[in-house]
Order: structure tokens, then C-alpha cells, then sequence
């Protein structure tokens, strides 16, 4: 399977969505390397703990574990950081294909300053790094809810693209691969992470079949 990325549209997208909200925005490939990203001003929170070699490994670790369970769970994924920030990651899905992932990240909740200082206790002056957390753009859960609607159902409509004939060529490769294995259409389907619409419009497209047939 080929994904397409249409840089300038994500660009655009992306940048307008971070004027109007105030958000850091970045987008990343199935292999998790990003795309693009844009950072507002309101972030010399997560630039003061990344400034340092233990904060930037915890920062790390922690949109790792975030990417690894949106590809597994295929929804998207939200959780505190190590530091306090509520991140989200969002499956950028085509098809029922996961062709990215959209990070909303550096949003504060409304903690007292004293937990977020009790979290930093690694870091050499956790209070003067707190004071730039009140800088950090603060969301609802509504308003959060609405943006992930918003950037993941209408935003990436034209912007990535599956290239499908890539995918049909993996498809029978791996019929061929596994005929001892329990090939039905809702085994297939769950291996290719596709519905049996697109599956059967595909081998009918290609092969002028379906795939029982086939």
C-alpha cells in the first residue's frame, strides 16, 4: 500500500487550523515520521522541558506510546503526558486504511500550578518552567471533541490518497502466500484492515471477480 501526502494542501490545512485555534498541529506518516508541524507561540512550556536530555526522552517515550496505540486501536487517542499537557492523536483514515496520524498537542488542563510543579520534581527548576504553563491554549472537552471531528472527517479529504493498486498487488500476494490458511472474505478483511465493499469492488475492478473467485 502507497500513501500519497499532498504537502502544500496539509500545509494549508494545518496552518489554518492552528491560526484559528491556537493549537500545535503536526502530521505524521504510517511510520510515525512527521510530515509537517506547526508550533505556536504559546509553546516555551514543552521547549523548556525539551531543552533538557530527560525531559526530551519523556517526551519521547510519551508520543510514542500515543502513535503505537492509535495504530492499534484505529480511533483517536488521548491522554496527560508525563508533564501535565493533554496530547491527542488522531488516525488520519482512508478507506479503513490508517494513512497517518495528526498530533493536537500542548493543550493545558486546568490543574492547580502546584501538581504540574510535582510532576517536573526531575527537573533542575520545575517553578520557572511553570510559569510558562499558563501560556499553553486551554480547550473544553467539546471544543476538543469538535476539532477532532472536524480535522479527521473533513479536513484530509482531498489532501491524502491510497494508491490501490499497490493494495491489490499485496492482496493476492498474500492469498497466494497463506491458501492453507482460513482465507474467508471477514479473515481477509480483518488482515487488510478494509471492508468487504472496497475488498470486492477491487477484485472486481482488477480481475472482473470476486474474490471467493478469485
Amino acid at each position: 500500500m502507497r500513501v500519497k501526502y499532498n504537502i502544500e494542501r496539509i500545509k494549508s490545512i494545518i496552518d489554518d487550523f492552528c491560526n484559528i485555534t491556537d493549537m500545535s498541529i503536526s502530521v505524521s506518516d504510517t511510520k510515525y515520521n512527521t510530515i509537517y508541524s506547526h508550533l505556536t507561540n504559546r509553546d516555551t512550556f514543552c521547549e523548556k522541558i525539551q531543552n533538557t536530555n530527560v525531559g526530551r526522552m519523556k517526551c519521547h517515550h510519551s508520543d510514542r506510546h500515543m502513535l503505537e496505540r492509535c495504530a492499534t486501536e484505529k480511533c483517536p487517542v488521548s491522554h496527560v503526558c508525563h508533564a501535565g499537557v493533554l496530547d491527542t492523536v488522531v488516525p488520519i483514515l482512508k478507506n479503513g486504511f490508517v494513512a497517518g496520524y495528526i498530533m493536537l498537542g500542548r493543550v493545558r488542563l486546568e490543574k492547580n500550578p502546584s501538581e504540574i510543579t510535582n510532576l517536573l520534581s526531575w527537573a533542575e527548576d520545575p517553578a520557572e518552567i511553570v510559569e510558562h504553563y499558563k501560556n499553553l491554549t486551554y480547550l473544553s472537552d467539546t471544543q476538543l471533541s469538535a476539532i477532532i471531528h472536524l480535522i479527521s472527517h473533513i479536513l484530509f479529504e482531498n489532501a491524502v490518497e491510497i494508491d490501490y493498486d499497490e493494495f491489490i498487488n499485496y492482496a493476492t500476494d498474500y492469498i497466494e502466500n497463506n491458501l492453507s490458511a482460513d482465507l474467508s472474505v471477514t479473515n481477509l478483511c480483518k488482515a487488510f484492515n478494509v471492508s468487504k465493499n472496497i475488498l470486492y469492488k477491487k477484485f472486481d475492478t482488477v480481475y472482473g471477480c470476486t474474490v471467493n473467485e478469485y
